[in-house]
């Protein structure tokens, strides 16, 4: 799969929020905003209702804004009344989609087994699956080693090592979603690290290498720049911080002046 985004990656996802109204004024904003702006790639997820008018919007403005959807199924068709499959997301123009988020599998049963029937059926579909993945209790760093090492290999089952190339994983440890503070840099740094080796045992080094490894989590204006500045981080995934496009706007201009 070839990328057409340069590093750092920075998008959020608007969960349900913003009608289709909304998300245009938000979308204006945020294109006047970062008019001219080329040092960070920029992606949104805004709900279903909205992909259609935002996809629209992005075209007619020559916007470099990347769309994505917040989720998908895992079959191209089918008797599943209420979903959406990837192939209807990549005809409006998505080029991402989020997978395995901590509240789809609080609220909605998403388990690591359906999360890489999606990763796949979006891999198929040339689509890149921004996979979330991390603990759910905060623990000692055995724990979360094991956790993540066992998540990851499930997660990344039957993805070769083409297809990973269009692979993008997002740390968001779920005590850290919504929280007063984010994971602690040190904390981010060690799993992002640890991450990126295991990566490498899967695949090799240069694919490990090429898959970006974002950070969710309480991201704000506050901790953008000491995350970002981290070295194995290549971008942020912000969720509340990003609901207001100024402030999104404000985030995205600190990460491209401090990306290492």
């Amino acid at each position: 799969m070839t990328k057409t985004y340069r590093l750092p990656l920075v998008g959020t996802s608007w969960k349900m929020n913003k009608t289709t109204s909304e998300a245009l004024a938000y979308l204006e904003r945020l294109q006047q905003r970062l008019k001219g702006q080329s040092a960070v790639s920029v992606f949104i997820l805004p709900a279903f209702t909205a992909l259609t008018e935002a996809r629209g919007f992005l075209r007619s403005s020559k916007s470099n804004i990347m769309l994505g959807s917040q989720n998908a199924h895992w079959d191209d068709a089918g008797a599943f009344t209420g979903e959406v499959s990837v192939p209807m997301l990549k005809e409006i123009g998505c080029r991402f989609v989020e997978i395995n988020h901590q509240e789809r599998r609080h609220w909605f049963g998403e388990t690591d087994e359906t999360a890489n029937w999606k990763i796949r059926a979006a891999l198929r579909h040339g689509l890149s699956p921004i996979i979330c993945l991390g603990e759910e209790k905060r623990e000692g760093w055995p724990e979360v080693e094991s956790f993540l090492r066992n998540q990851l290999a499930r997660l990344l089952q039957d993805v070769d090592e083409e297809e990973a190339a269009g692979v993008i994983l997002a740390y968001e440890p779920r005590w850290a979603i919504g929280a007063a503070e984010a994971a602690p840099p040190s904390h981010v740094e060690l799993v992002h690290t640890m991450l990126r080796q295991l990566l490498t045992e899967k695949y090799n080094a240069s694919v490990a290498k090429a898959i970006p490894i974002l950070y969710g989590g309480s991201v704000n204006l506050q901790n953008t720049a000491e995350l970002i500045a981290l070295t194995e981080v290549d971008g942020l995934f912000v969720g509340r911080a990003a609901l207001d496009a100024d402030g999104f706007a404000q985030l995205v201009e600190i990460a491209g002046e401090t990306y290492k």
